[in-house]
């Protein structure tokens, strides 16, 4: 339930991760992930750490886009997109566009609703407590102004996710501007969440552990 004292910032989320982790883990060298809009505070959580002289061996950000890293495909392709989905999946296909065209619509609707709220100065109802918390997710990440980290990253892109450009995928998806440490930048099967489902989180753990050893492997 979001409340006065709910964290506000990127930072002050990541700060609280860092508080935890230096008092559980507080020696030795740490390996840092986050997914979607998590990687934004699992980048500030490495900073942080390394700013207090801890050892970030790789930050893991699984299918982040950073700053800058959203662009998708332009229309044609993603009219190819949809075709080449449609001729393979058929109706299933329409009906999985039309649950996502009525869902982006709905989440707009939402959004509208808790900034209306806002501007007239009324608490939040009980219904719009989950939709307030995207929306504060969403302006914190785009009020973080982030800064090069000496620390390796490792960019893990959903392949399933077709609709993101491919080059600036591949230019490092929004992070390559900010990888003083170096970057990596892989594709593991699945869509945004199911890269952490079977089978495909066993192909993920293999390229995490590989990059892990190669961060392991460079001098400091």
């Amino acid at each position: 339930r979001p409340d006065e004292h709910t964290p506000s910032g990127v930072e002050e989320v990541a700060a609280i991760y860092v508080e935890e982790i230096q008092r559980h883990r507080p020696d030795g060298p740490v390996v840092i992930a986050g997914i979607s809009l998590a990687g934004f505070v699992a980048f500030e959580v490495a900073q942080q750490l390394l700013e207090a002289g801890r050892e970030v061996l790789l930050v893991v950000l699984l299918d982040a886009a950073g700053p800058g890293g959203e662009r998708s495909v332009g229309l044609a392709k993603r009219i190819a997109i949809h075709l080449k989905r449609l001729r393979g999946g058929g109706i299933a296909h329409l009906r999985s566009l039309a649950v996502g065209l009525v869902g982006s619509a709905r989440q707009m609707f939402w959004t509208a609703r808790v900034r209306a709220q806002r501007l007239l100065g009324r608490p939040t109802p009980e219904s719009l407590w989950v939709h307030r918390f995207v929306l504060a997710n969403v302006s914190s990440v785009e009020g973080y102004e982030a800064r090069p980290c000496s620390s390796r990253l490792l960019v893990v892109h959903a392949a399933d996710e077709e609709f993101d450009d491919p080059e600036v995928v591949r230019a490092g998806f929004g992070w390559g501007p900010y990888a003083a440490g170096g970057i990596e930048v892989i594709e593991v099967p699945g869509d945004h969440m199911s890269i952490l489902e079977e089978p495909n989180v066993g192909i993920l753990a293999d390229e995490i552990r590989a990059s892990i050893a190669t961060a392991t492997r460079m001098p400091t």
